[in-house]
Order: structure tokens, then sequence, then C-alpha cells
């Protein structure tokens, strides 16, 4: 019966995916987050093409970044799993992730940058244009100077695909050199702090 309820209640910003050549995301939220935090998420919108289908997002620490890759990563497997969304969808053949905080047995004994660089190689050897590609803050584990020539060229490499890329980075100078791409779409995070006022007692 409590199922019943919260789905009653979530019923009218779920629907039924239909598989396009675009991806739509309105008003999208992390499926698992939105039902599990005390306080209310911020809904996002996301959409990509062909014309836009590699996309930078920067933003500060704690914006949201590494929860926005992982909800359109879920939203796309519900999509293909049957469920009911938050959005339209179009046929992926497979799912690529490069995320910053994803530790497995085989990382035991190497070093992060290691680490990078197998899973971008991989990424790279099996990227197709039927592809989904998410990938969060590449080139951490190694020089700001290093990273940035690493990270443009996989970037580059991406781009001349025609998969659909989300590409998380505080290597803000690729939002500036690699827009000439036509399909490079550069997307930034913001976010309001309010304080709350609160009244103090002295004893």
């Amino acid at each position: 019966m409590l199922y019943c309820r919260a789905l009653t209640q979530i019923h009218h910003i779920i629907v039924r995916p239909q598989f396009s050549e675009t991806i739509a995301i309105n008003a999208g939220r992390h499926p698992i987050l939105d039902h599990i935090l005390s306080f209310p998420l911020v809904p996002n919108d996301s959409f990509a093409s062909l014309s836009s289908s590699f996309q930078f997002i920067t933003g500060p620490n704690m914006s949201g970044k590494s929860t926005y890759l992982r909800q359109i990563a879920l939203l796309t497997i519900m999509a293909h799993m049957g469920s009911f969304c938050f959005k339209p969808d179009t046929i992926y053949f497979q799912l690529l992730s490069r995320l910053a905080n994803d530790n497995t047995f085989s990382d035991i004994g190497t070093s992060s940058f290691m680490s990078e660089m197998r899973e971008t190689a991989y990424l790279l050897q099996h990227v197709t244009d039927t592809s989904l590609v998410i990938i969060d803050e590449l080139g951490r584990g190694t020089s700001p100077s290093d990273a940035l020539g690493i990270t443009a060229a996989v970037c580059e490499d991406l781009i001349r695909t025609r998969a659909f890329c989300f590409f998380a980075t505080h290597l803000h100078e690729l939002t500036r050199t690699l827009i000439v791409y036509p399909n490079v779409v550069n997307l930034q995070f913001k976010v309001h702090v309010t304080v709350s006022k609160k009244n103090y007692a002295c004893f």
C-alpha cells in the first residue's frame, strides 16, 4: 500500500520512453537519490542530438556534476528495460563510463593514473556511433599540464564519433579550445547558497 501511494505521488512526472534520434530529458531526477534523500533534488533538463553530441559539463565542487552524469545513465538503462522514466530516449547498444570515484578489485596495486588510462583505452577502443559515453574528471591522477594534453586528445577522438558523450571536467581550457567543433556544447552548473537565520540564546 505504501508503494502504491508513493507511485501515485510521482506518476505525473514519469512517462513512457519514446525512442528517437535524440536524448530529451524534461525535469529529470536521479531515480535513486530522489527517493532516499531527505531534501528535494533540483531537476535538470538535458538535450543531445547529432549537432550537440559532445557536451562539456563544468561547475564548482559539489554542484551535482557527477549526479547529473549518473542520472542520465540510469534513466537510459531504465528506458531500455521498459520502465517508465523521465525522458524519451534513443536506442543504445552499449553504455561506456569512466567515473572518478569508481574502484574495482582490478585496481588494487595500480596507481590511479594507470587505472584511468587503462579504462580510457578500453573506452576508446570500443566506442561506436551507437554508444552513450559518460566521463567524470578524467586526468585527476596526473599533473594539470599532462592531464590537459591527454584529456584534449581523448575528447577530440570522441568528438569525431557520432556517440553521445557527457564529459564533466575542471579543465576549463578544454571548453575554450574544443568549441571549434560544431557538435561541442558547454554546460555549466551553478549553485545558490542560502544562509538560514538562527536564534541564538546566551546564558
